[in-house]
């Protein structure tokens, strides 16, 4: 029988937070995101300098970024359970304290080698930092107060969307150790995260993040790891992971038709499918909360984030080609990609309020987050279809208006959709949920950019004039505007516009799809604390045929509530669930 004290978190961070030591938390929380979210859009634009500076050719340069993002995503899995094992503030630490680490072997390296081992680092403890930062910051903060407190992680997310670029542009011009060489990128990560670990540990000071009871010794919880840990859902998840990630990596650059890429595609989803099949069939601690697999509503989160998250950093990347197509120089880029990254980063603010205001004055439901997430999908939607219309004769206002529109749907989508997901699971399943959701939203960033990478070579090499190289010009997009001859400048600017519009008819139906899925999510009750304890006495026993033998609360028939007073999520038809089981009660 579990000890009451594994729920200690809950109880304290429902009711004795100090407003000082939640805000605090948030600081610390939303720079450490900033830094993981910002580094992989930084790298990216300031990546032809960093390849010229250290002679690496073009083959190799591209795994600078590409190691990031696969160490990021593969160990996303990982993070959730070591959370429930060693405690949130252990993991998130020791990421703030990796990614530092990965930034300083970054900055110093010489050479390709030293340089992938820094991005290694740098991309596995970013992903700690992501996952672990949702998880603590939303289980210090009261479910009906989170859509407010949750507008830091939304802003912090679209602004390193606009950072990344800017600063990328910044240095992406300088090499060697000047005042703006690319190395200064990795060393400003060192003071930040010098910042970021007392803010951590003094506003979490008092909460106790670990779920292991108190009198268990760490020779225990070795044993406990041992007995109960996943490992073969770590393999197939890892392995399914690496094999799909490097197979859309490598799309970008060979294409569709290359063996290698074939084969790592056709291997990594067999096993990515085996291992979610896995992970509903183990008896060992899963990896995913079963459960997920189960609701309706979490997998219609899971599809549309992905989808959303898809055309969202296509066109982070994608736009920024289309400026300096025209003729920007990399900084430049950076500011053309504001209408979008600083929409959405506005919008999300009064998104939050609204839904706050509509969950506290009106109804206590899932529907304003519901709201939210279908009209910002559906807005994204048009948002997508207007970029369609882009071409060379485009004006400022159509470069503005039509990014804005799709960043403002965007930003209404970048939290309401974890807020939908939370109201799935139970308290003790959020760490292993939040994995889940990052897996899924970092698989997506990749297949994204390596699909519009692709859409835009091969679409780019059908219809570029005859004697024009493609790789010639997606090597140096900005001389496009300096060919002398006006009609086959003109021919050649078309044919890039051209390209990107159909990466813009690909992102376009996949939005719309994300909006249609998510109209069918199911609307549910977060009850107060006097609801619970009224529920309490006029509820039905649970039911007995869930799946996996589980309660009724995994079933999307049944309005998961959280408990204040027992710091747990339960479901009214189950009133006396926590840590102990009905059977020990009788």
């Amino acid at each position: 029988m579990a000890s009451a004290s594994t729920h200690t978190l809950a109880i304290m961070t429902v009711h004795d937070v100090p407003f000082v030591n939640r805000l605090l938390a948030h600081v610390g929380g939303a720079a450490a995101l900033f830094l993981a979210t910002t580094d992989a859009t930084l790298v990216a634009t300031a990546l032809p300098t960093i390849a010229s500076d250290l002679k690496i050719n073009s083959t190799d340069y591209t795994w600078i970024s590409v190691i990031y993002l696969l160490f990021q995503t593969i160990l996303q899995p990982v993070f959730g359970h070591a959370a429930d094992t060693l405690g949130r503030k252990t993991i998130l630490i020791t990421s703030v304290l990796g990614f530092m680490l990965g930034s300083i072997i970054t900055a110093l390296s010489q050479n390709l080698n030293v340089l992938l081992l820094g991005r290694a680092i740098s991309g596995a403890a970013a992903g700690g930092i992501v996952s672990s930062v949702w998880t603590v910051l939303t289980e210090v903060v009261e479910p009906s107060k989170r859509s407010v407190w949750s507008t830091a992680l939304s802003c912090t997310w679209c602004a390193s969307a606009v950072a990344g670029p800017l600063l990328g542009g910044a240095f992406a011009g300088t090499s060697g150790d000047g005042f703006l060489s690319w190395r200064v990128a990795f060393w400003i990560n060192v003071p930040i995260c010098l910042v970021v670990l007392p803010l951590v540990l003094v506003s979490l000071r008092r909460f106790d993040f670990h779920r292991r009871a108190p009198e268990s010794t760490w020779k225990a919880v070795y044993h406990k790891f041992r007995d109960t840990f996943d490992f073969i859902g770590l393999i197939l998840l890892m392995g399914g992971t690496a094999c799909l990630l490097l197979g859309f990596s490598r799309s970008s650059s060979t294409g569709w038709n290359n063996r290698v890429t074939i084969a790592l595609i056709a291997v990594g989803v067999p096993l990515l499918i085996g291992a979610l099949v896995y992970e509903t069939r183990t008896r060992r601690d899963a990896l995913i909360a079963p459960s997920l697999f189960y609701s309706t509503t979490a997998c219609i989160v899971f599809a549309s984030s992905f989808f959303i998250t898809f055309a969202f950093n296509a066109a982070t990347f994608y736009l920024a080609v289309f400026a300096q197509a025209r003729g920007a120089t990399p900084l430049e880029a950076g500011y053309w990609l504001l209408p979008l990254s600083l929409g959405s980063s506005f919008i999300s603010i009064p998104t939050a309020v609204a839904i706050h205001w509509a969950q506290k004055r009106t109804t206590q439901t899932t529907l304003p987050p519901k709201v939210a997430y279908v009209l910002g999908l559906g807005l994204a939607a048009v948002g997508f279809g207007l970029l369609i219309r882009l071409d060379v004769e485009s004006n400022a206002t159509e470069r503005i208006v039509y990014p804005l529109i799709a960043g403002l749907g965007i930003g209404m989508t970048f939290h309401s959709p974890f807020q939908l997901l939370s109201s799935t699971i139970e308290d003790y399943q959020l760490a292993s949920a939040t994995g889940a959701f990052f897996l899924v939203r970092f698989i997506a960033t990749t297949v994204g950019v390596s699909t519009a990478g692709v859409i835009f070579t091969s679409q780019l090499a059908h219809r570029l004039p005859v004697g024009f190289d493609v790789d010639a010009v997606v090597s140096d997009l900005r001389g496009l505007i300096s060919i002398p001859d006006p009609a086959l400048r003109r021919l050649v600017l078309e044919a890039t516009c051209q390209a990107l519009s159909v990466i813009w008819i690909v992102c376009c139906p996949l939005v719309a799809v994300a909006f249609l899925t998510a109209i069918c999510i199911r609307v549910r009750a977060i009850q107060t604390p006097a609801d619970c304890a009224r529920s309490d006495t006029s509820s039905t026993p649970a039911r007995a045929d869930s799946p996996s033998g589980s309660s009724s609360a995994d079933s999307d028939d049944t309005i998961i509530v959280p408990d204040i007073e027992k710091g747990v999520f339960r479901s009214p038809a189950d009133p006396d669930k926590d840590d102990t089981s009905s059977a020990a009660k009788q």
